[in-house]
């Protein structure tokens, strides 16, 4: 006596691989609800810390007056040629912009704070904050993020 056709451990050709039940594809089809919470929750906490220590423009300009001395330092090893005043008086043209940028750091480093900050426009953008500095002759691009910056780029 046939049964009838007996059901097979394999799925057929004719069925689609993904409508075998087991218990695994029933929980991995259920929403993930709680994971998607806990993911929400997470990004949210996440973008309330990065408001909180995103760093203001006073932050910026103390960063700012702290920099720029050392990177026209930098440029003044970049100075190759010497300063001929006379055939008998010479001077050296890094050792000189060196000096000038210790005794401007010296001496006027709050000037320096008071030029950078009216010269520095700040584009909050709640989680980080965007500064464009610009002096004669340069603009200095910085991101401010996590009470931390980093320079972009110098033009």
């Amino acid at each position: 006596m046939d049964a009838g056709p007996q059901p097979s451990a394999q799925p057929s050709s004719s069925q689609p691989a993904s409508s075998t039940f087991s218990s695994s594809t029933a929980v991995s089809k259920m929403p993930r609800l709680p994971q998607l919470k806990v993911l929400g929750l997470g990004l949210a906490v996440g973008a309330i810390a990065l408001a909180i220590t995103n760093p203001g423009q006073s932050a910026y300009v103390d960063y700012a007056a702290e920099r720029l001395p050392k990177t026209l330092k930098q440029e003044c090893k970049a100075l190759k040629k010497d300063i001929n005043l006379a055939d008998a008086v010479r001077l050296p043209t890094q050792d000189l912009c060196r000096s000038l940028v210790h005794g401007a750091d010296l001496v006027g480093r709050g000037v320096v704070k008071q030029v950078i900050n009216v010269s520095t426009q700040r584009q909050n953008w709640g989680v980080l904050s965007w500064y464009t500095t610009e002096v004669p002759g340069r603009t200095f691009k910085t991101v401010g993020i996590a009470r931390q910056f980093w320079m972009i780029g110098d033009r």
